[in-house]
């Protein structure tokens, strides 16, 4: 009887706290995978194109901000150089007239 209590109570205390740790690893990771999602909806409404990637977090979460962040520099080149052709083209175009 005292061997099955006893084992019983091990279990337990071996599932309670795997769950715990499993709560505290997944609140852990989400709440940088929190971080990138925030700034690609700021990027969707057009506001500031940056993720500061932390110290904190796995490398494979830093590496995805520092990969976000290239994109946002390239988005932000590739926009400015539209703009400066639809100028140029505008001042084309008021040349001609």
């Amino acid at each position: 009887y005292k061997v099955t209590r006893n084992s019983l109570l091990i279990g337990a205390l071996v599932l309670g706290l795997g769950l715990v740790l499993m709560v505290g690893i997944t609140t852990w990771l989400t709440a940088h995978v929190g971080a990138l999602a925030q700034a690609s909806r700021r990027m969707a409404r057009g506001e500031s194109m940056t993720l500061s990637p932390t110290g904190a977090g796995p490398s494979e979460l830093r590496q995805l901000a520092q990969a976000f962040n290239q994109m946002t520099q390239a988005l932000r080149e590739r926009m400015q150089a539209l703009e400066e052709s639809e100028r140029n083209q505008r001042a084309l175009v008021d040349a001609l007239e």
